[in-house]
């Protein structure tokens, strides 16, 4: 889990993103969510405005048991900000199939409609699949404004996913010509796989990153970027370099 700040252009307003990726069910081995409050207030003071961020695989497979934890984690981690939090979200990685989408793992329709039913009723935040942007205010006045552009991931074993390159580009491209009319927002990029080239390469030195990811990295430049997926390149990179 990081807790980092996050600045976007001119009159805009710093603020803090709790961000964790890939805790497979382990979150209870994670720091309280007292604790993370106690950091995140350290970091900019307690009157800054808090994004609390997944970036998918929180289950193992997706089974309603392990939403259900993960939702009530989730949900205690957004609400020990009150006012504060600006937005609090999950975007499913391939581990959680049941909410993923279409892909390679065989998911039944009821199985993927409880899920999805649970998660509408029980999660205090907001699911995001597919690509697209989802935007927040970050002040009470709505004059300074967070934008997420993400691009979530489906099961996969063979390096298929959905959204499909078309629509990861057209979220970026949409996201950046917004971006150049409005100064005062904060862009933050989301997705579960990372972008070819950064934190993406397995223990066997081969680079699985999307390609089309980086590409919309890059049409984009966003202030900061959240990915996950490749455990075996964990890292925080302070500097994105595109390919």
């Amino acid at each position: 889990m990081e807790v980092v700040t996050v600045t976007g252009a001119a009159g805009s307003i710093p603020l803090i993103v709790v961000f964790a990726s890939d805790t497979h069910m382990r979150h209870a081995e994670l720091p309280s969510v007292e604790e993370v409050a106690t950091a995140a207030d350290a970091v900019l003071g307690p009157d800054a405005p808090v994004v609390v961020v997944h970036g998918g695989d929180a289950t193992n497979s997706g089974e309603l048991d392990e939403i259900a934890d993960v939702v009530e984690w989730l949900n205690a981690l957004g609400a020990v900000f009150g006012p504060r939090l600006r937005l609090l979200a999950w975007l499913p990685g391939n581990h959680d199939r049941t909410l993923s989408g279409p892909g390679i793992y065989t998911v039944s329709d009821d199985d993927a409609a409880a899920a999805d039913a649970f998660v509408t009723r029980a999660f205090d935040g907001e699911l995001l699949r597919g690509a697209g942007t989802h935007c927040v205010a970050l002040d009470d006045a709505g004059t300074a404004q967070l934008r997420v552009v993400y691009a979530s991931m489906s099961p996969s074993m063979l390096g298929h996913t959905l959204p499909s390159p078309a629509d990861i580009a057209a979220a970026a491209a949409e996201a950046a010509a917004a971006d150049e009319t409005e100064a005062s927002t904060t862009t933050l990029w989301l997705s579960h796989e990372p972008p070819h080239g950064t934190l993406d390469c397995t223990a066997h030195g081969r680079a699985i990153g999307s390609r089309a990811i980086a590409d919309a990295i890059a049409t984009l430049s966003p202030h900061a970027v959240l990915c996950g997926h490749v455990h075996d390149s964990r890292g925080t990179p302070r500097l994105y370099l595109p390919p």
